[in-house]
């Protein structure tokens, strides 16, 4: 490691996601970017997950989350392939520790986030793509930052277990639906031989 520089700001200063381009410029190279980072270099990602497992009884769990890592795929170019404003394609996933909204127990939650984006300066005038999200961006920003951004806004409102793992409140909804089932017609047919 250089002088004076701890081993995360060496390793952002050499990674290409971590650099202020220009995004014009980005964009009329064709730049693409095919490379595995690690969670530990997202820190507003870190933060959340953070949060989510404050309050979790096993916030231990994974403790070496901070190193899974996040795979990103990224092209760069014009929308509908015309000079104007650049436009991102990409892809970013990764797993990080959650908590189960239902059974509030911790498990690994899979982040996959696919992306189509325009990107415009702040107050100008640029109207949508068809197929593509208008995103208001600084005219030079770093890549990396682009990817948290996807990946924060992936996340889901309420994380549960998938359908495929047992998650005890999933089973303890399905039961109080079960028992509180509302059956109108019930006692219709005693009733109406009581009429009789």
């Amino acid at each position: 490691d250089r002088e004076g520089i701890d081993p995360y700001h060496a390793r952002a200063m050499a990674s290409p996601l971590r650099q202020k381009v220009p995004l014009r410029e980005l964009a009329e190279r064709g730049q693409s970017f095919d490379i595995k980072e690690k969670v530990a270099e997202y820190p507003r990602l870190v933060e959340i997950v953070h949060a989510d497992l404050a309050d979790a009884e096993s916030a231990e769990q994974g403790a070496n989350w901070h190193e899974n890592p996040v795979e990103i795929a990224l092209e760069f170019g014009w929308a509908d392939e015309r000079p104007g404003v650049p436009a991102l394609e990409g892809r970013a996933t990764t797993r990080i520790p959650a908590t189960c909204q239902r059974c509030l127990e911790p498990f690994e939650l899979d982040l996959d986030t696919t992306f189509r984006l325009l990107l415009a300066e702040p107050e100008s005038a640029v109207s949508e793509a068809p197929g593509y999200e208008l995103w208001e961006v600084d005219s030079e920003a770093e890549a990396g930052d682009l990817v948290e951004e996807a990946l924060i806004m992936a996340l889901p409102f309420a994380a549960m277990h998938g359908d495929d793992v047992e998650c005890e409140g999933r089973e303890e909804v399905a039961a109080d639906v079960e028992e509180d089932t509302v059956r109108p017609f019930a006692d219709l047919r005693s009733m109406m031989a009581a009429d009789e």
